[in-house]
């Protein structure tokens, strides 16, 4: 009879941000946030690498008079 045996592997990041915020009704309309996430995994002989990078960009364009 044969015996299963498993490996589990996971990795948990958990990332967070906290400023005041104030937005006025106009410039609500006139920001965006976003996020882009890129991975990669490169298995060598001898070794296994995961590489994540994260990069979280708030976008906020605001009308201003002379």
């Amino acid at each position: 009879m044969s015996e299963e045996k498993c490996l589990n592997e996971e990795m948990l990041v958990n990332v967070s941000k906290r400023r005041p915020k104030f937005k006025a009704g106009t410039e609500l309309a006139n920001s965006v946030n976003m996020v882009d996430v890129d991975s990669s995994k490169d298995v060598t002989e001898d070794s296994e690498i995961i590489k994540i990078s994260i990069r979280l960009t708030e976008k906020t364009c605001v009308e201003v008079c002379d």
